[in-house]
């Protein structure tokens, strides 16, 4: 039953408890229980013209239905002795978005075509080229106007169950859900995996470098020494704020086959990772990490020529000191360049592993090395940094205030059933010792 329907029951029904009520109260024949009376009476007729309108509705829409299957069936006997016509396919497609227009009509519209001049013959020319074409010749609206009349002409059968018509079958058919949710892959640096991170209970976060040591001197007997001592900096760390606020309706939530907010808190700790990455490769230090590529103490080296060639990758271990344990970081678009460096005779150069066994290398000049930094920038683009060659755990730190915090809102936007996930992380960083990496620049 249609729910206005059911609305209107339910007040009918509250309207002859509250009369039983009152006539038991006042008498049956008191002035409030005759007003409860006309207003019982105003409801059933409203309750009794809605119904009539629906019931009416569907006998309209039935007959309609019934009118076009039989128009349906006029224009297959049309077509009996038809054939399709030696015309165009723009033509066709004419013809049949013409036939069509007219049979939706109605009736009268439709045999006032049928005995119009050249109508019959357009319309028996139509059923032979729906015979003969594959329908790729016809225009979009034309196939989907072939493809309406078809159904018509099926629904003439209603003893044949079927699944590509709703009344027909298609509705006892419903559609498999799939568990599983299916995700594109997000690529991020495994930043803090490699690098240090540290976690504080206050708002900034500060340690000193040590940077250089006192000269010892050679002297003479009798000679008076130098003075000289060491010298420290101080490196600070202030924690900015990554968030992001979530609106789901609670529909979504209860409807879903899937735990949402799970997933949406997954996704947003994976847009924090894609955020770091990118920062620590060329942030500007303002409400974000300062990357490695702009951050002005951070050693820098040249290609050798306008291009990319292992050399420069040999080059820049010699550019740090002993003592460090560096690696090579870069994006898997240079390692793909790399891999296909040759030499004079054809041959690539990079073709085998440490163990001389044909393959992926596993190191670059006795150096491990990782593809995994997605932000960093191609060996292609000029005055670019496609290379750092760095001690990952002393050359950069991440600073973590705390973890992240999770706001559940469901009372701010309650007149619309939402409620809103605000996600927030506070985070910092940048270079804790520079020289423990060198960056190589692609000149132009």
């Amino acid at each position: 039953m249609p729910e206005f329907t059911e609305e209107l029951k339910g007040e009918i029904t509250e309207i002859v408890k509250k009369t039983r009520e009152l006539s038991e109260k006042y008498g049956s024949e008191s002035t409030q229980v005759k007003a409860y009376e006309e207003k019982t009476d105003a409801k059933l007729k409203e309750f009794d013209e809605k119904n009539d309108k629906i019931v009416k509705d569907l006998s309209d829409s039935k007959e309609k239905n019934e009118e076009l299957i039989e128009r349906v069936k006029h224009l297959e006997l049309i077509g009996v002795n038809g054939g399709g016509s030696a015309i165009s396919a723009e033509q066709k497609s004419s013809n049949v978005i013409e036939v069509t227009n007219a049979m939706l009509k109605g009736k009268t519209a439709w045999m006032e075509f049928v005995e119009s001049d050249g109508g019959e013959q357009k319309a028996a020319s139509m059923i032979g080229d729906m015979a003969k074409s594959d329908y790729s010749d016809f225009s979009k609206d034309a196939t989907e106007a072939v493809n309406m009349l078809k159904r018509y002409g099926q629904k003439a059968d209603p003893a044949i169950l079927r699944s590509d018509i709703s009344e027909l079958g298609l509705i006892l058919c419903p559609p498999e859900f799939s568990a599983q949710l299916n995700k594109n892959i997000i690529e991020r640096a495994p930043l803090r995996g490699m690098v240090n991170v540290k976690s504080i209970g206050g708002k900034s976060f500060e340690e000193p470098l040590r940077t250089s040591i006192p000269e010892a001197e050679w002297e003479g007997e009798l000679e008076e020494g130098g003075t000289s001592g060491s010298v420290y900096v101080g490196a600070e760390w202030n924690p900015a704020r990554l968030t992001r606020t979530l609106a789901l309706s609670r529909d979504v939530i209860q409807s879903a086959a899937f735990n949402l907010v799970d997933e949406l808190i997954s996704d947003y700790g994976i847009a924090t990772a894609v955020a770091e990455g990118k920062a620590f490769f060329n942030g500007n230090g303002v409400k974000k990490y300062l990357g490695w590529s702009v951050d002005p103490n951070v050693p820098e080296l040249d290609t050798a020529a306008n291009t990319l060639a292992f050399d420069d990758l040999i080059n820049l271990s010699g550019e740090l000191k002993d003592g460090y344990n560096p690696i090579y970081t870069f994006s898997r678009k240079t390692l793909t360049f790399l891999r296909k460096l040759k030499d004079l005779n054809g041959r690539y150069i990079w073709n085998i592993d440490g163990n001389g066994t044909a393959g992926a290398p596993v190191q670059i000049n006795g150096f491990n090395y990782s593809s995994a930094f997605i932000e960093y920038d191609a060996p292609s683009v000029n005055d670019g940094f496609p290379v750092l060659f760095a001690d990952m755990k002393l050359f950069y730190q991440i600073v973590d205030r705390a973890n992240t915090i999770i706001i559940r809102d469901e009372v701010t936007k309650k007149k619309q059933a939402m409620i809103e996930y605000t996600l927030m992380k506070w985070t910092s960083g940048m270079a804790k010792i520079p020289e423990a990496g060198v960056r190589l620049k692609k000149i132009s």
